[in-house]
């Protein structure tokens, strides 16, 4: 099967099993930044057009040497659709705030922080609980809610960071069956 086909028929099952067929329809592009460093990233055009972009070493399996710093053995269609989830999600909060998220970044905001804790329950994380991330200092300090239980980098990473967190990120990357 071809990365394009992989793409939109894994898009299609994302978006039926963990947003109602809610989200509008991507275009999918398979291209790297300059630094080859983003698994991918949302490009919200307008709250209608949403063009998602993925690296394309993230089907690659084997390779040792990636941007990451992950087993080689891990990428593959699972880690890539980890990956599509999470952009999935970036989709899903710029349609629910209308594009004005209110944090200090598309990772820091109450929508993506409402979207993880939506979604962690789904993915086999009933007990973890997502918050922002500390904001400032001294008395403009927002402390994390006592229920969080998470770090911040991992709320930033999902699924991927509560996989690692867990440590099922290894036997869910290298699996046999299809995470969705």
């Amino acid at each position: 099967m071809s990365s394009r086909r992989w793409a939109y028929d894994t898009f299609a099952r994302i978006n039926e099993t963990f947003f109602e067929n809610q989200l509008p329809w991507p275009e999918i592009r398979w291209d790297a930044q300059a630094d080859g460093s983003w698994l991918g990233w949302c490009d919200p055009i307008r709250l209608d057009v949403v063009v998602i972009h993925l690296h394309p070493l993230l089907l690659e399996t084997g390779i040792e040497q990636n941007p990451w710093q992950v087993p080689g053995e891990w990428l593959g269609e699972r880690w890539a659709g980890d990956m599509l989830l999470h952009e999935a999600m970036h989709v899903q909060v710029t349609r629910l705030c209308a594009g004005r998220h209110r944090g200090t970044s598309p990772h820091d905001n109450d929508y993506w922080i409402a979207e993880v804790n939506r979604l962690a329950p789904m993915l086999g994380f009933p007990r973890l609980t997502a918050g922002r991330a500390r904001q400032g200092l001294g008395r403009r300090a927002r402390p994390s809610p006592s229920r969080v239980n998470v770090a911040f980098d991992d709320v930033r990473l999902f699924p991927f960071g509560y996989r690692r967190l867990t440590g099922t990120a290894s036997d869910e990357y290298t699996g046999s069956e299809a995470l969705f």
